[in-house]
């Protein structure tokens, strides 16, 4: 009964290892990658410099939880240029709404009229 109970926790940790320090659970360090970058790009959208510097850390550290578990490289820098070119490339409104939904942030509206 003991391994039964072991494997039930490591399951747990495994699976709450993929959440990220904002409070958005993701459901693989890949995953949470991605949506860090975005993260990232969105808050410097709206020149949310500390903001995007706290998912930028977040985005690395997935990449070094994705390196210990399967040894792919951390391309995180990679996938944050990406990032960047792609909500660049989509409205202010769509930002606002990432970064509420999928970041944790919200923006004030004197934020939203001074950003990009």
């Amino acid at each position: 009964m003991r391994i039964g109970s072991f494997l039930v926790v490591l399951a747990c940790l495994l699976i709450a290892s993929c959440g990220s320090a904002d409070g958005i659970t993701d459901k693989s360090p890949d995953d949470r990658m991605v949506r860090e970058a975005m993260c990232v790009a969105a808050s410097e959208r709206f020149m949310l410099y500390d903001e995007a510097g706290r998912h930028k850390a977040h985005g690395i550290d997935a990449g070094r939880i994705r390196f210990e578990r399967t040894g792919k490289v951390n391309d995180f820098q990679e996938q944050l240029n990406l990032a960047r070119k792609f909500m660049d490339s989509m409205s202010k409104d769509f930002n606002a709404r990432y970064l509420a939904k999928r970041c944790d942030t919200n923006i004030t509206v004197a934020q939203f009229n001074g950003g990009g």
